[in-house]
Parts: C-alpha cells; sequence; structure tokens
C-alpha cells in the first residue's frame, strides 16, 4: 500500500496532479501554521471505503462504534457475543479532535483554494525580491508548489546567522528548514548514525525560513524587501531587475544612474 504524507502540502502539484490524490490515502496537517487550522491535528483523505472505515476506528482506540453506521451493524452480527459499545475491530489511538477544531476547519474548506492561491502570490514576490540580489541566495524550484514557507538559502554559510538576527531584530520570525538535519538532533545521538550527509547539512548549515499566510499584507513585503535592502547595502554591489520575469537588468545599489541590460 502507498500512502502520501503530505503534511503541510495543502494545494501542491506534481506530475499534473494535486498531491495527496496519487496513493491508496494521504494525511494532512491541519496546525495552527498552516494552509488551513484546526488549531491541532490533521486529517486522511482517502478514496478506498475499506481504508477509510478502518481510519475511523484506528482514530478512537480501534472502536467498531466509529464506523459508520451500516458497518458497524455488520460488525454487531459478526461478533454478537461481544458488547458493542466496546468492541475493538484493530488497534487504535485517540486521535479525535474537538467539535471546535472541526468547525473551524470544514468553515476554511470553501476558501482554501484562494488561500493557497495567495500564499503562492506572496512566493512570487518573494521570490522577486530575492532574485534582486544576485547570487547571494540559492533558489528552490518552485513549480507546483503551494508555498507552505518562504525559504532563505545563502550561498556563504557565514552569512546566515547574520541574516537570521537582522530579521528577528526588526520583527520577522525565522525558523530551522524541517529542523535541520535531524540526524543531528539529540533524541537519536545514542545511535551510530552517519551524520554528515552533504546535501541535508548544506540546508542545515545554510538554510532557514519565514513563515508565509494568506493574511500577509502587500505592506508586509514592503516592509521585508527594505529590511533585506537594508541587510545587504554594504555586501552587495549591484541589484537585478527583470520586469518581464525574462530581460534580466541590473543598477549599482543605491545609486539612480540608469540600469544595464545583463541578458535578453
Amino acid at each position: 500500500m502507498y500512502l502520501e504524507d503530505c503534511c503541510e502540502s495543502h494545494g501542491a502539484e506534481i506530475y499534473n496532479k494535486k498531491v495527496g490524490t496519487l496513493s491508496e490515502g494521504s494525511t494532512f496537517s491541519s496546525y495552527f501554521g498552516h494552509h488551513m487550522t484546526t488549531v491541532e491535528g490533521g486529517f486522511v483523505s482517502t478514496d478506498d471505503t475499506e481504508l477509510y472505515e478502518l481510519m475511523r476506528a484506528k482514530r478512537s482506540h480501534g472502536l467498531a462504534r466509529e464506523c459508520s453506521p451500516e458497518v458497524f451493524e455488520q460488525y454487531k452480527k459478526q461478533y454478537p457475543e461481544v458488547d458493542e459499545r466496546f468492541m475493538f475491530i484493530t488497534d487504535g489511538y485517540n486521535f479525535r479532535n474537538n467539535e471546535f477544531g472541526a468547525v473551524l476547519g470544514i468553515s476554511q474548506l470553501p476558501r482554501l483554494d484562494d488561500m493557497i492561491q495567495r500564499r503562492k502570490d506572496i512566493c512570487n514576490r518573494f521570490v522577486s525580491i530575492i532574485k534582486k540580489y544576485g547570487d547571494m541566495f540559492h533558489l528552490p524550484n518552485f513549480t507546483g508548489n503551494s508555498s507552505f514557507c518562504l525559504p532563505f538559502i545563502m550561498k556563504d554559510r557565514n552569512l546566515k546567522p547574520k541574516l537570521q538576527e537582522y530579521l528577528e531584530k526588526n520583527g520577522v520570525e525565522t525558523r530551522p528548514l524541517c529542523s535541520g538535519n535531524l540526524l543531528r538532533q539529540p533524541f537519536l545521538s545514542e545511535y551510530d548514525l552517519h551524520i554528515e550527509n552533504p546535501r541535508v547539512d548544506f540546508l542545515h548549515f545554510h538554510g532557514f525560513f519565514i513563515g508565509n499566510n494568506h493574511l500577509i499584507t502587500d505592506e508586509d513585503l514592503d516592509k521585508l524587501e527594505k529590511i533585506m535592502d537594508t541587510f545587504v547595502e554594504d555586501k552587495v554591489k549591484y541589484i537585478y531587475e527583470s520586469p518581464d520575469g525574462k530581460t534580466v537588468y541590473r543598477r549599482v545599489f543605491g545609486s539612480d544612474e540608469p540600469r544595464e541590460l545583463v541578458n535578453e
């Protein structure tokens, strides 16, 4: 069985299909900072009826009564010697959300596509800001992305902590990229693991992110751009611009001189 852990990838696409539709079942997180929220918890998505019924039972200790009424009736007939109120048809967990969380999540579903599109628009603006500074940053491939976050991946490792500190001082919270290289976390220290993985370590030591959210305003992005301009003013010579997304121009940072063409 193939299952997808989609976590905070609501609305992302791969192979021209939505993430979460490429398998028998998928899980999504609806934690506070994700595309939609139930404050805590998440949900499972599947078009497999058998898996759906199994997940309903497993989220509540494996109780048969948590299945749909018709399936519960089948179990009662199959196991008449067991008290139907406490009939466990599988091992399980206590993963039930509360009514408040459920109502909060359901109320956002009709707006989810719009919220994701706003995240994408914000990400596009973020990319245009980062591109201004030439080769200071690595830019990920954002194709199909639904933009959970806005990543800063510095080419110069020494600049990472300096930029993080500067953003934090100016009211912009930062986070490590998915907790960094998990093999370096203390809870795995007792295991004999090869923690040096060049690509993962590059992101661990060179990268961090700031949050994205559909409530971010254009004014917030203007503020971020000004903060970044101030940070890089003594670190880059040129500012790069691409009005049409193809033709690239550059001008000396802080200068009013006409820009010059870099490529067409």
